[in-house]
């Protein structure tokens, strides 16, 4: 990028193009539109640097600058585009983690290379504030001071940009471009987690009684990022009423965490979640989904053994033949694997594990019929359960009044340790998402149908 300033000629420093081009980066993702013509150019840059362009020998200059250099790649008609949809989302995530106020100061230094400055001052700024220049009465840009770090912006500013749009989501070509611009900005961030992590909170608590209208997807963006960066962060903490729709909580330690009244519709909580003691009291749970979404197939012990484990429903496809006469409906089988050779082979009672742990000595299962198994690694034995709440990440948790969940998340919910839940007449046994038998008799059911209709 240094290499595409000119700053000698034009009134543009290092600071002022990132400042552009992360700002053009946000319009093109945000709206889809991955051209610009240079038509258009004038009116970006009077609105993104005020007074300080209203010349047009100011406008001229930059437009010459912008021909010269290589990230934005100009074609026969004027229009610009990225050299790479990459540089967008690297532009973008870094406006992000600066309009958070958390951007490392590595990355900060960028940003120090500005004109116009009054060096013996230094001063923090919101992102948009730095970059807002005023002129005097002869035309010349005013010195500010110098940049010391970038401060959060508004809730309110910050809800029609990083709470635009989710950083998570089900959509496929969504999670491509969301969760790339997502772990770009966790590159980003400053090491001083404290300060990354008060600051975050204040942002997620400024959501509180908030609806969507307000401030859009933003509550659920910040504590997506505030958990990658550290798992522990919510842990503990008082985020009641708060808006987190679309959050992305899975893998999170929200132990004793109060999330009361909160907003959760469509978070993502999954089996590793930790939700010990927190209280969920009328808490929106919608479209929340808090199993796993497939089946455990092995866990690693070292570089030459494994836990195997052999389910009816896949049994046709593994050239396994002597499972075909031990492993029967409702059964799940498990062996250890050590140099490729079998050395025991263990029957578990279940048709879906639901969680799992596997400690130096021992596994821990749980399964979706809610019993705890413990079994030797070295033999294949059971032993006596040591701790039954190992695996129940939602021990204790409090759901009075909660809303959203259908009669299946009640169910797992109560397995995996959570109270006051209301009654549900669930059973996995009937549900083909965990019990493939019945799946195989529907298939088998069907072709029969089939068959009579086709002789």
């Amino acid at each position: 990028m240094e290499r595409d300033i000119k700053a000698e000629r034009t009134f543009t420093s290092l600071a002022d193009k990132l400042y552009f081009l992360c700002e053009l980066s946000w319009e093109m993702l945000s709206t889809n539109q991955m051209s610009l013509n240079y038509r258009l150019f004038p009116d970006r840059l009077r609105r993104l640097f005020s007074h300080a362009v209203q010349e047009q020998k100011y406008l001229d200059h930059w437009h010459f600058d912008m021909m010269g250099q290589t990230m934005l790649i100009r074609n026969a008609d004027g229009d610009y585009t990225p050299a790479h949809r990459s540089l967008l989302e690297f532009f973008v995530a870094y406006k992000f983690a600066a309009e958070l106020g958390i951007l490392a100061p590595d990355f900060i230094e960028l940003d120090k290379a500005q004109s116009h400055l009054n060096e013996a001052l230094s001063s923090n700024y919101t992102w948009s504030s730095y970059f807002y220049r005023q002129c005097d009465g002869k035309g010349d840009i005013e010195p500010i001071p110098s940049l010391g770090e970038f401060i959060p912006e508004t809730v309110s500013l910050l809800a029609e940009t990083v709470g635009k749009e989710p950083l998570t989501t089900a959509n496929r070509i969504e999670i491509e471009r969301a969760g790339a611009i997502l772990n770009l900005l966790i590159n980003m961030i400053s090491p001083d987690q404290n300060k990354v992590n008060t600051r975050l909170l204040s942002l997620i608590r400024g959501t509180k009684g908030k609806s969507s209208e307000e401030v859009g997807i933003l509550g659920g963006n910040i504590a997506t990022i505030l958990v990658r960066y550290d798992r522990q962060a919510l842990r503990g903490q008082n985020i009641a009423g708060t808006n987190l729709i679309w959050a992305d909580l899975s893998n999170a330690d929200l132990t004793e965490c109060n999330l009361e009244y909160a907003d959760l519709n469509r978070a993502k909580l999954d089996i590793n979640s930790k939700l010990v003691n927190a209280s969920l009291r009328g808490v929106n749970l919608k479209n929340v989904n808090v199993t796993r979404s497939g089946w455990i197939k092995s866990m690693t012990l070292s570089s030459n053994s494994k836990v195997v484990f052999y389910y009816s429903h896949l049994l046709d496809d593994l050239n396994e033949p002597e499972l075909h006469s031990v492993l029967q409906d409702n059964e799940v089988v498990l062996s250890l694997i050590e140099d490729k050779q079998s050395k025991w082979i263990q029957k578990i009672k279940s048709i879906f594990l639901l969680n799992y742990d596997v400690g130096e000595e021992v596994i821990r299962l749980l399964t979706i019929e809610g019993k705890d198994l413990t079994i030797e690694i070295k033999t294949g034995r059971y032993l006596p359960n040591d701790d039954t709440s190992l695996l129940r990440n939602w021990y204790g948790a409090d759901l009075a009044d909660a809303i959203g969940l259908d009669e299946r998340n009640v169910y797992l919910l109560r397995v995996l340790g959570a109270q006051n839940l209301p009654n549900t007449s669930y059973d996995p046994y009937k549900d083909s998402r965990v019990n493939h038998a019945i799946r195989d008799e529907a298939d088998q059911s069907e072709s029969e149908s089939e068959d009579d209709l086709h002789p």
